[in-house]
């Protein structure tokens, strides 16, 4: 059951949000950096978000971590 139901406005806005957030940020991180590696083949999309999301959580990890170093 979704924590908003449909039809409500707020339901909307997070669904925007949400493919928003995956469509720019994260696919597009994935894709740049497959094209990186393989030029000449075609990005798929389950691939390039799956390596974005891996890339974007070690990076808040990694900040996390920093900052909780800095902070000790």
């Amino acid at each position: 059951m979704p924590i908003v139901p449909e039809g409500l406005l707020g339901g909307f806005i997070a669904d925007l949000f949400i493919d928003t957030v995956l469509d720019s940020l994260i696919w597009g991180t994935g894709a740049l950096i497959l094209k990186a590696f393989r030029p000449d083949r075609r990005v798929g999309y389950v691939p390039a978000v799956l390596l974005g999301l891996i890339v974007w959580l070690a990076g808040i990890s990694a900040l996390i971590t920093i900052g909780y170093f800095l902070l000790v």
